[in-house]
C-alpha cells in the first residue's frame, strides 16, 4: 500500500458514477445478447458465469484492485491445504456422513467471542436442532478454525479440489458452447474496448459445474436430505441447487452479508427468472427485502434475523467507548481506504485514535503495518474481535461492508467513502443513517443530530424462533 495519495473526493465520486454506469450497461449488454437463452438441460449457463465475469471486468476497467490469488501449485503445496485436505478425507469426509434431514452448506467464517471461535451465522441455530443436521463447510483458503458446534461437521475440500484441478487440466467442451463463449468475449471487447478472457474463464466455470453436478448428485442421492440451507450462493452452490431441484430437495439461502440491487447474484435484466436460485431466501430483516430484487416469490422470502449479532448487542458486558474512528477495509478498495485512514489520522484532534482493520480476506505485510503505525494508526491483529472494535469506537468509515450495518447496531456514527460500490448504501444515506465522507476533518467537526433508526428493520431481533418455525414447516 503506497504512502498517502490525496485523491480528491470529487475524483472518487466520479469513479463511483462511472462504475454505476458500467453496472447498468452490463445488464443491458447481457440482455441485448440474449445470454440467458443459452441452455444446458434447461439451465441457463450464463447464471454460472455472469458474476465472476462481471467481477473480472470491473477489475480490468480499474474500478477495483485485483484480488491476490494463489496458483493451483501454491494452494496444493501449502501445508495448511495438505493438512486440511487430509483431515477432510480421513476424519470429516462427507461421503462417510450419515443421513440427516437438514444439510447446512456453510462457509469458513469465524468470530472470536467469549474465548472461542464461533460460526456467527449458524452456531446458535445448530444448538437448537440437536443431531438432525449435517454441517458441510467449504474451504476459504485459510486454516480451519473450530466452531462451537462440532457435531456432524464435515468438509468439502475434496469437492473443491476436484473441481479446481479439473477445470485447469481439462479444456475439451462442446464446439457450440466454445463458440458461444467466443461470441461473448468478442462482443464485450467491442463494447468496452478492453480484453477480458471470458472464453477461458467461462470454460473453467462450466467444467467445474459438470464436476460439481456429478459429485452432488451422488452425494445427495445417498444422504437424501429434505432441506439444504446455503450460506453463500456462488457457482458451485448453483450446481447444488440444480441437483436439489432434480431430487426434490428444498433449498434456501441464509443471508450472510451485504445484499442489494447492485449484486448480480440477485439482480437480472427485466423479465429474467433465475433457474439456479434457491427456493427460499432467509434475510436478516425487512430492510434487505425492501431494497433487493428478490429472485423468489414474495411468500418464499422471509426474515429470520441474525441471532449471533443480537446476542452480542444485547450482552450487558460492553467495553468502554473511546474517541476513535474505525476504518473498515474491503477487498478491492483497501488501498483507497488506507489512504483515508492516514488522512483521518493526520486531521485527528488530540485524544482521537484511528484504527484500520483489514478485511478478513486480506493480509498486511510487516512493512504495511509499520507504515500505518508511523502515522499513529493502529492495525489490530486478526484475532481481535470485530465486535469489540465496533462496541468501543465512536465513528466508523467504509464503503459497502456488511460490518457497517453491524456497526449501526452498536450505535456508531457512519461515514461512507464515495468509491465504486458505495451505491449499495444509498438507502442509508437517503435516510440520514449514514453520511458521505467529503474530507478528513468532517467526522471531527460535523454538527447536527443523527436521526434515530429502528434497528429491527435491519436485524430482526427475535432470536432463533423465526428460523426454527420456518424449518419445522419445511420438515412437516
Amino acid at each position: 500500500m503506497p504512502l498517502v495519495e490525496r485523491d480528491s473526493c470529487l475524483h472518487s465520486f466520479k469513479r463511483a458514477q462511472l462504475w454505476e454506469e458500467f453496472w447498468a450497461s452490463f445488464l443491458h449488454w447481457e440482455d441485448r445478447l440474449g445470454l440467458f437463452d443459452y441452455l444446458d438441460e434447461g439451465t441457463p449457463l450464463w447464471e454460472y458465469l455472469r458474476v465472476p465475469i462481471f467481477l473480472k471486468c470491473q477489475e480490468a476497467l480499474g474500478f477495483f484492485s485485483p484480488t491476490p490469488t494463489l496458483t493451483l501449485a501454491e494452494r496444493f503445496f501449502h501445508w495448511h491445504t495438505i493438512r486440511d485436505l487430509a483431515y477432510a478425507i480421513v476424519a470429516a469426509n462427507p461421503w462417510l456422513a450419515p443421513s440427516r434431514p437438514v444439510i447446512f452448506w456453510a462457509i469458513a467464517r469465524r468470530v472470536y467471542y467469549q474465548g472461542r471461535w464461533w460460526d456467527p451465522y449458524l452456531d446458535l441455530f445448530l444448538g437448537e436442532i440437536n443431531d438432525h443436521y449435517l454441517y458441510l463447510e467449504r474451504p476459504e483458503g485459510g486454516r480451519r478454525l473450530g466452531s462451537v458446534r462440532r457435531n456432524s461437521q464435515y468438509y468439502t475440500d475434496w469437492f473443491a479440489g476436484a473441481s479446481a484441478c479439473t477445470r485447469r487440466m481439462i479444456r475439451c467442451f462442446a464446439d457450440k458452447t466454445i463458440n458461444w463463449l467466443q461470441i461473448i468475449e468478442k462482443s464485450f471487447r467491442q463494447v468496452a474496448k478492453i480484453h477480458v478472457p471470458i472464453s477461458e474463464l467461462g470454460m473453467s466455470y462450466l467444467i467445474a459445474r459438470k464436476v460439481c453436478l456429478w459429485q452432488y448428485r451422488r452425494l445427495l442421492s445417498r444422504l437424501r436430505p429434505r432441506v439444504c440451507i446455503i450460506i453463500a450462493l456462488n457457482p458451485a452452490e448453483r450446481a447444488l441447487v440444480e441437483v436439489c431441484r432434480r431430487l426434490g430437495i428444498v433449498t434456501a439461502e441464509l443471508q450472510h452479508g451485504m445484499i442489494g440491487p447492485y449484486d448480480l447474484t440477485y439482480t437480472t435484466p427485466p423479465g429474467v427468472i433465475q433457474k439456479t436460485f434457491p427456493d427460499y431466501l432467509l434475510t436478516f430483516g425487512p430492510y434487505w427485502r425492501k431494497y433487493t430484487p428478490i429472485p423468489t416469490p414474495s411468500e418464499n422470502s422471509l426474515d429470520v434475523g441474525f441471532p449471533f449479532l443480537q446476542k452480542i448487542v444485547t450482552d450487558g458486558k460492553r467495553p468502554i467507548r473511546e474517541p476513535r474512528i474505525l476504518v473498515l477495509g474491503q477487498p478491492g478498495c483497501s488501498r483507497e481506504l488506507g489512504q483515508w485512514a492516514i488522512r483521518l489520522a493526520q486531521a485527528a484532534p488530540p485524544g482521537y485514535r484511528v484504527i484500520f482493520r483489514p478485511h478478513p480476506a486480506e493480509t498486511l505485510d510487516v512493512n504495511q503495518v509499520q507504515m500505518f503505525e508511523s502515522y499513529g494508526i493502529e492495525v489490530p491483529s486478526p484475532q481481535r474481535p470485530l465486535y469489540e472494535l465496533l462496541a468501543s469506537s465512536e465513528i466508523q468509515v467504509g464503503v459497502f461492508s456488511t460490518a457497517l450495518y453491524e456497526g449501526l447496531a452498536f450505535g456508531l456514527k457512519t461515514y461512507i467513502v464515495p468509491l465504486p460500490g458505495y451505491q449499495y448504501m444509498r438507502p442509508l444515506l437517503e435516510r440520514g443513517w449514514a453520511r458521505l465522507l467529503e474530507d478528513e476533518t468532517q467526522p471531527y467537526h460535523e454538527d447536527g443530530s443523527w436521526p434515530r433508526y429502528d434497528l429491527r428493520e435491519l436485524f430482526l431481533f427475535e432470536g432463533t424462533k423465526p428460523f426454527l418455525e420456518w424449518l419445522n414447516r419445511m420438515l412437516v
